[in-house]
């Protein structure tokens, strides 16, 4: 399923090792897609990818130029509690 691929990503997302590879299949811009996703699965396996992400420059500011800093606001006013940080 999408949630089961989503949530694998993000936990690739966690390696440094991985960070080129998620760069050139633009995975951190599905991670941003997921954020804005009615499925709060989806929203909770998105922000997790960006969260992990996020520490190389690279990605952030792939994630910063792709509009993640208000998406990433959204999720902290969230009612799930998953998604806030």
């Amino acid at each position: 399923t999408k949630e089961r691929l989503v949530a694998n990503l993000a936990n690739f997302a966690y390696d440094p090792y991985n960070y080129t590879f998620l760069r050139q299949l633009n995975v951190l811009e599905l991670f941003l897609d997921c954020i804005t996703e009615p499925n709060e699965k989806l929203v909770e396996f998105g922000i997790g990818g960006v969260c992990n992400s996020c520490a190389d420059s690279q990605n952030a500011a792939i994630i910063t130029q792709c509009g993640g800093i208000p998406l990433v606001v959204q999720c902290l006013s969230s009612p799930v509690k998953n998604t806030k940080f």
